[in-house]
Formats: C-alpha cells, structure tokens, sequence
C-alpha cells in the first residue's frame, strides 16, 4: 500500500504537495474551533437551540457566498482566492472570539464562513486543476488524509489546552476556551500563508465563461441532481452528527475536554488509515461499489449511537461511524468530477456547497428547535437519509462504473 501512494506522490505536481501541506496546518488549526466552539458557546451560557441557531448563520453564510466564489474564480487563481479568502475568514473567527453578545458572535461567524467558502468550493478543482488521471484519486486522498493528520494533531492538542490554560493561567472555563481556539486560529494563518506564498499560478486561465442565461441553459441539470440530491441527503444527516458530537459526548457520557479530545483523535486517525486503503479497495471492486459498501456499513454503529449510554460502546460508534462514512469521500469527490466538464467544476462544487450548508443549516434548526438536543431522534433520522442516500447513489451512477474503469484502463 505504502509503495504505491511513494510511486503516485512521486508524480504530483509542485502545487498538488503544498495544498497538501497548506492543509495539514490548516486543519490542525480549525480542529482547534471544531472541537471547542460549541464548548464554548455552552460555557457562556448559551441553550442548545441557541448553539443550533449560532451554527446555522455559519451554514447560511457558505449558501449565500458559494456562487459569487465561484464566478469570482473564472477572473482570479484559485489559490489566491482560497489563501486570502482563509485570511479573511480568520479576521472574523477572532472577532467572533472577542466580542461576547449573541448577536455580533452570530455576526462574526457569519462573515467568517462567507470568506472561508472559498476554499470549500475551489479545492476540488484545484486538484483537477492540478492533476492527472492516473494519480487523481490519491491527490484527493492525501489531501483528506492531511485534513485528518491535522484533525489527530488539532484534537489532541485541543482538548487538553483548555483544561491546561484554565489550570496552569488560572483562567476561567469561558477564557480558557477563548484561549485555545486562539492558537488553532494562528495555525491556520499559517496554512494560507504557504498557499498564497508557494503554490505556482498557471500562467494561462483556461476555464473562462460568461456568466448569462445562455450560460445556466447549457449546464446539465440532470447530472447535476444526481450529484446533489444523494450529496444533500447526506449532508443533512451528517449535520445532525458531526456538528453537536462534542456535545454530545459531553450531556450522554458526561466526558471532559481532554476526554472528547482523545476520541475525536483516535477518530481522525481511523479516517487517515480507512482514506488510505479506500482507493486499494477502490481499485478491485470500482468506485461506486466501494462508495455503497461503506455508506452501508457505517448504518448499525449510527444506530448503535441512537441508544447506547456507555462511553466505551458510544466512542467507538463515533470512531466507527466516522471512518466508514469519510472513507467514502474522496471516492466521492473524484467519481462526479470526472463526469463533469472542467469549465463547470467550480459552478457544480458551488452547488454541492450551497447544498450542503443549507442541510447543514437545517440540520442545526432541527437540533435545537424541533428536536430540542434529543440526540436519539437526531440519530435515527441521520440513518434513515444515509440508508436513501446510498440507494439513490448506486441507482444513479451504477451504470457509469464499467465505463469509468475502461477510461483508467484506457489513458493508463
């Protein structure tokens, strides 16, 4: 497994190595946020449904700004967008910080999210941008894999810097938190940094298009919505998961930081390993197969969630759970732009954002308001749209796998 990702990393591009590594700062830094913002929300005395309704402006904000980042990119370079637009969002994730009253935190977190959308939409074709078809799945794999790497390091490091501010500073619960997701912020400046200093502009853009009626008439919708449907169901399940898992851990097993912390590591790692042996698996059973099984397989720990009161039997559900279901991303990911025309990557990752946010915003309504916290139902439902989820994706594109495999066979 090893040497084959040495003989494929050795054929990356120059820009390919240092999104990779951009992202493994970046992500370090925002596991910092991920994994304590909640936290800290809860520690200034906010409800569940106020926390729900905090991250539903962060949702609505990547709706809103995917689009004009999209067409943004047909006159800029995508990493110059992504880098400056990572830059922008942390201006505002500080002021999110420093300012207390619900209002100009929902605020803050709102522009922060809206700058932060450039690099949701543009890294995808970035890295078609920036790669072959020979070694384009495991570009998109490193790539997560980094994102993990940085989620192992981000939630170690994460949660036991709160309980160690509070108690080597002598700072309270709230400005230990304030603290801590300080440093992850200085981290991911960083990581924009190496993108806007390091990655090589092509000297010519090739995706030019005019945005016009004609334009949109153009697009094929009906690829379209066999990517977005599946995705957005998906999407809406995962965000009655991954977005209130800390909290969830926190009011079911009564864990402490440092505690959540070690899980949410141990989870990141079992994404690394299973997006490392993905494109294997991948490779014998074709990508769309593969996508399925894990989509399958990932069901029972999700109901297994929906009522277990054990911490030992609930964290591993959540390490399980989360491995199975990411294992399935950049497998994803390559399967539906490779169907799609170069010049409208950036417009069909824009919608899949647009997507994504919303159900991620609706999620985080029916978390605090409809379902008011009740982690059960919230578990339930998920597995339900992740068991129609999967059925509608093998229906959709079951019959592209032969000839997606013929393609590889043929250009390799």
């Amino acid at each position: 497994m090893f040497r084959t990702y040495k003989i494929k990393l050795s054929h990356f591009s120059h820009n390919a190595k240092f999104l990779i590594y951009s992202e493994l700062l970046s992500a370090t830094g925002m596991t910092f946020w991920g994994l304590l913002f909640n936290l800290y929300l809860k520690s200034l005395g906010f409800s569940r449904e106020e926390i729900g309704n905090t991250l539903l402006f962060g949702n609505l904000a990547i709706a809103f700004s995917a689009l004009p980042m999209a067409f943004l990119s047909n006159k800029h370079r995508f990493h110059r967008l992504m880098g400056v637009g990572q830059i922008l969002s942390l201006v505002f994730l500080f002021l999110s910080l420093v300012f207390t009253e619900k209002w100009e935190i929902r605020a803050f977190v709102f522009m922060a999210f809206a700058f932060m959308t450039a690099s949701k939409i543009l890294v995808s074709p970035f890295i078609m941008e920036n790669s072959s078809i020979v070694e384009r799945t495991y570009v998109f794999s490193l790539h997560s894999v980094a994102g993990y790497i940085g989620g192992v390091l981000g939630n170690l490091l994460a949660g036991t810097s709160a309980e160690g501010v509070s108690k080597f500073l002598g700072l309270y619960s709230a400005d230990s938190y304030r603290v801590a997701i300080l440093v992850g912020v200085s981290l991911r400046f960083m990581g924009a940094l190496s993108l806007l200093s390091f990655v090589k502009a092509p000297k010519k853009i090739e995706r030019s298009y005019n945005v016009s009626l004609q334009y949109f008439k153009g697009l094929d919708w009906n690829y379209f919505t066999k990517v977005l449907l599946p995705a957005s169901l998906i999407a809406l399940g995962a965000g009655l998961i991954v977005q209130f898992l800390n909290l969830y851990m926190k009011d079911v097993f009564h864990a402490s930081d440092s505690y959540i912390g070690i899980v949410m590591s141990i989870q990141s790692a079992a994404i690394m390993t299973a997006t490392f042996i993905a494109p294997l698996i991948a490779e014998r059973l074709g990508k769309v197969r593969a996508v399925t099984l894990f989509y399958s397989l990932s069901l029972p720990f999700m109901v297994l969630l929906a009522f277990t009161t054990e911490a030992f039997l609930g964290s591993v559900g959540v390490v399980v759970r989360a491995a199975l279901m990411n294992m399935a991303g950049p497998l994803f990911s390559s399967i539906i732009y490779e169907y799609c025309a170069p010049g409208n990557r950036s417009f069909l990752n824009a919608l899949n954002t647009i997507f994504w946010a919303l159900s991620w915003a609706l999620s985080a309504f029916m978390y605090g308001t409809v379902f008011k916290g009740n982690y059960t139902l919230c578990f339930l439902l998920a597995s339900l749209l992740y068991l129609f989820s999967t059925i509608l994706f093998f229906v959709f594109f079951r019959d592209r796998e032969t000839r997606f495999s013929h393609s590889n066979h043929v250009k390799k």
